[in-house]
């Protein structure tokens, strides 16, 4: 009876030890996190001698020193891995500054005896130099394994990776070190498999087998690309925008950005294949042709009228209409709108039309007046082509409406399909030539007489 009364204190006692034992294993790993979390437990500074040669060796690029001092590949566990992985952005570019300051600030006795043999010189020993030269071998031989896995989708050999990993030590460290390294890795098969094993562990690589996909067409592959790339695009743009909401030219820099980053500049009509099937044509072809009437408006003539930004038109000189009902889900029209939205994006995003006078005096004003009447005649419609639904019916305005405004009014018909009301109205200021836009959607319906070659189609006039 006694006896097991003891062997179950003696149970209870060892419960009791491993349950202090995985809290104080759990304890370590959280400081551990918190350290790298917060830049402490590197390996080393970045202003240290080490930090420097890797600078050096690797062609001064800073995000490898980086890598170094954060201590990525350096530890026998996958934990640094994911740990590593966590590092916020803000301190790592922070850390980068740090380097390549360090770099810049040191002393050219000290760069100078970088380039030539840092053991001699004393900034590092033996044991530092051949680790130095090893971990960038390795980090230089994960880069190539990533890229042989995601670009050609080949898995490398044992022998490959040996023969990878002897090109990849750096060509400036000393002889002796390199020889050093090249016989650690010249060895017998099963050398070379515990060392790629070691290898694997550090840097979070491991054995597998690539999946096998089925063949696909290079158009069905940047199709796929597009829509990735477009869905990521678009993705960020809403998470940055405060409101929740994307404007109409946010809309355009997406899908631009998106063609130019995954397609050729001469492939405008795959691309906006693909836009279609990742969003509605619908709403795309609206703010498409919303944003390209602009670019399509007639030459203002000479009369010091100058074009102005939509900050200062939005001061009420000018009556912008946006939003048109069009629906353009012909590949033809969305082809056209993407050549010109490619050359004149830049110009989209600043102009907006308003017409106004620089000067207020009289002789300005005449000029201004002489500018009105180079405008048509007789409040008539310009005769003009546009694309106004989905069956891409071509739609020719050319009705008279003097009943309908006053005199002082002329009234284009823009290429998009917009109507440009221009006026002569009286300011305190003297004179001022004031232009309006009016949306196609908000426009009463009417017929146009069979005068136009018998082409009868339905037109959008004003409404009384």
């Amino acid at each position: 009876m006694r006896n097991q009364v003891l062997h179950a204190e003696l149970a209870d006692v060892r419960q009791q030890l491993r349950r202090l034992q995985k809290q104080t294993a759990n304890a370590k790993r959280k400081k551990q996190g918190r350290v790298l979390r917060h830049g402490q437990g590197w390996r080393c500074s970045p202003s240290s001698p080490p930090c420097l040669v890797v600078l050096e060796y690797s062609g001064g690029i800073a995000d490898v020193a980086a890598d170094f001092v954060q201590g990525r590949g350096c530890w026998k566990k996958r934990t640094f891995v994911a740990a590593a992985s966590g590092i916020c952005s803000g301190e790592r570019r922070q850390l980068v500054s740090d380097i390549e300051s360090a770099y810049d600030t040191a002393p050219l006795s000290q760069i100078a005896r970088l380039c030539g043999n840092p053991v001699q010189a004393g900034l590092v020993s033996g044991a530092q130099m051949l680790k130095i030269l090893r971990w960038l071998m390795e980090r230089s031989l994960t880069a190539w394994v990533e890229e042989q896995n995601a670009v050609h989708g080949v898995a490398p050999s044992r022998a490959q990776l040996v023969e990878q990993a002897l090109c990849a030590i750096p060509a400036l460290a000393p002889q002796f070190y390199q020889q050093k390294l090249r016989s650690l890795l010249v060895t017998t098969p099963r050398s070379q498999r515990r060392w790629l094993a070691t290898f694997r562990l550090r840097w979070g690589l491991r054995i597998g087998k690539l999946k096998l996909c089925s063949h696909l067409s290079v158009q069905e592959k940047q199709s796929k690309e597009f829509k990735a790339a477009f869905k990521e695009m678009w993705r960020r743009r809403k998470a940055a925008s405060a409101a929740g909401s994307v404007t109409t030219m946010q809309w355009l820099e997406v899908v631009v950005a998106a063609i130019e980053v995954v397609l050729p500049a001469n492939d405008w009509e795959a691309a906006f294949a693909a836009v279609g099937a990742v969003a509605e044509q619908t709403c795309l072809g609206e703010r498409l042709c919303d944003a390209l009437g602009w670019k399509l408006c007639p030459q203002v003539p000479e009369g010091r009228l100058e074009v102005v930004t939509l900050r200062s038109a939005r001061g009420g000189h000018l009556e912008v209409a946006l939003g048109s009902g069009w629906r353009c889900g012909a590949v033809a029209i969305l082809d056209r709108c993407a050549a010109l939205l490619h050359q004149e994006m830049e110009t989209l995003k600043r102009r907006r039309v308003e017409l106004k006078r620089q000067s207020k005096q009289a002789a300005k004003d005449q000029k201004l007046l002489a500018a009105k009447r180079q405008l048509p005649k007789a409040c008539p419609l310009m005769t003009s082509s546009c694309f106004c639904n989905v069956r891409n019916k071509v739609v020719l305005m050319c009705w008279k409406f003097r009943r309908m405004l006053s005199s002082k009014c002329q009234v284009m018909l823009l290429p998009s399909g917009l109507l440009l009301v221009a006026e002569v109205v009286e300011a305190p200021s003297g004179m001022r030539l004031s232009v309006s836009v009016a949306k196609v959607s908000e426009l009463r319906s009417e017929k146009v007489p069979d005068s136009l070659g018998g082409r009868v189609s339905t037109v959008a006039i004003p409404s009384t």
